[in-house]
């Protein structure tokens, strides 16, 4: 597991990931800052959409970043458990994506608070987080399982991409099968926390 937080700490495509999310987080401020008040929906604009598409680049790119510099040879010849492999990476994406949002919601937190003349109850506050912390934990592990089915960082992002934003969404549409698509399952459960 070691080597796998290494690679968060030491390449490009994590840091432009966490850029994103300050931007994204200083956007929310600055609208935040216009509005005069916020509430979860502040919360689910800068950090929650943001972080489901990051989580689900970081899932592609936990496995991807393997195969493009074909290193997954090396690591299974030292190590042939693939299971141990697996639960490494899911563990180590989920445990850094799960700090990420919560120092993310702490610090928009802080700012929306100083940037306006309202608060919001813990309790929503709270809930937000849970559920942006669950969503993001079943995107990046999609993300992940795309990038072994892709072989390539590239491929795995875009069939996630696709998945949600183009097929999901065609079958949340149809009569019958939308209520068994992944997005309104995800749905439901968000509004049953």
């Amino acid at each position: 597991m070691k080597s796998e937080f290494l690679k968060f700490r030491s390449l490009p495509t994590p840091r432009y990931s966490g850029l994103f999310l300050l931007a994204a987080v200083a956007l929310g401020t600055f609208i935040v800052y216009k509005n005069g008040s916020f509430d979860s929906s502040a919360f689910q604009a800068a950090i929650s959409l943001p972080s489901m598409i990051v989580a689900l680049i970081l899932g592609a790119w936990i496995v991807g970043v393997e195969y493009g510099q074909n290193t997954l040879r090396q690591v299974l010849s030292s190590d042939p458990s693939r299971s141990r492999l697996v639960v490494s990476k899911v563990i180590v994406l989920l445990v850094v994506l799960t700090v990420a949002v919560v120092v993310l919601f702490v610090l928009a937190y802080l700012l929306f608070s100083l940037v306006s003349e309202s608060t919001m109850n813990y309790r929503d506050f709270q809930g937000t987080l849970v559920v942006t912390i669950i969503d993001n934990a079943i995107y990046a592990t999609i993300g992940l399982a795309f990038g072994f089915i892709a072989k390539s960082m590239a491929g795995a992002v875009t069939l996630s991409l696709v998945f949600f934003f183009v097929i999901d969404g065609i079958f949340t549409l149809i009569p019958k099968i939308g209520q068994y698509s992944i997005g309104k399952a995800i749905a439901a459960f968000n509004t049953s926390i």
